[in-house]
C-alpha cells in the first residue's frame, strides 16, 4: 500500500472489502478518514472516503456501496482546484469494536478470523513481486516483523506490545482548513 496512505486507510478501509481494491485503482481514492472536523457531533462508526473520481466512475461507485448495503452521504471538496468527492460511509456494525481499538493502536485485537477475511497475506510490492503484507505482519504481530524492528531499532520488544504507533489525529482526520465544503447531496 502506498506510503502516503494514512493509517485509516490502512488498518480500516479493508472492512469495506471486498471491493477494497477497486476503490483505489478504479476510483482513485486517495484517503480514508475516521472523521472530519466540520461535523458536530462526531459520528464514531463512520469512514470518510476522500477521492478524485472521474466523472463517469461516480455512479458506478454509489451502486457498489448500495449493492453491498453500506449507507453513504456524500460531500465535495474544491482543494487545490481539484475537485475531491467524500463518501461517508457506515463502518460494519460486526466491527464496530475495531474502530476503538484502532484508535488506541491496538491493531492486534482484531480477531484472526476477521484479519484473514478482511486483510491478504500476500501483497506485490513495488516491482510486481509477491511478499507479505506489511499490514498483516502488524495485526499478527509477524515474529519476524518483531524481530526485524528489533533489529532495526535495537531495542528489544515485549511480546505484548504492538508493532505499530497509534494513530495521530491530524492525519486521520480531514481537516476543515484544507477542504471546503460547497455542496451536499443527501
Amino acid at each position: 500500500m502506498n506510503n502516503n496512505y494514512n493509517y485509516s486507510s490502512k488498518f480500516l478501509l479493508p472492512f469495506l472489502r471486498p471491493n477494497y481494491g477497486m476503490l483505489f485503482n478504479a476510483f482513485n481514492l486517495k484517503n480514508c478518514y475516521i472523521g472530519d472536523e466540520r461535523f458536530v457531533p462526531k459520528e464514531k462508526n463512520r469512514l470518510y472516503l476522500l477521492f478524485h473520481p472521474k466523472p463517469n466512475d461516480l455512479n458506478e461507485f454509489k451502486k457498489i456501496l448500495q449493492n453491498k448495503g453500506i449507507p453513504n452521504m456524500e460531500f465535495y471538496y474544491p482543494t487545490n482546484n481539484i475537485l475531491e468527492y467524500v463518501v461517508v460511509c457506515n463502518f460494519p456494525k460486526d466491527c464496530f469494536y475495531y474502530l476503538k481499538e484502532f484508535i488506541q493502536g491496538r491493531y492486534s485485537k482484531i480477531k484472526q478470523t476477521d484479519i484473514n477475511k478482511y486483510f491478504p497475506r500476500m501483497v506485490r510490492n513495488v516491482y510486481g513481486d509477491s511478499i507479505i503484507s506489511p499490514t498483516w505482519e502488524i495485526l499478527v504481530k509477524s515474529k519476524r516483523l518483531k524481530k526485524q524492528l528489533e533489529q532495526d531499532l535495537e531495542v528489544e520488544i515485549d511480546d505484548e506490545q504492538e508493532l505499530f504507533s497509534i494513530p495521530y489525529n491530524n492525519r486521520e482526520i480531514i481537516e476543515q482548513s484544507k477542504t471546503k465544503l460547497f455542496n451536499y447531496v443527501e
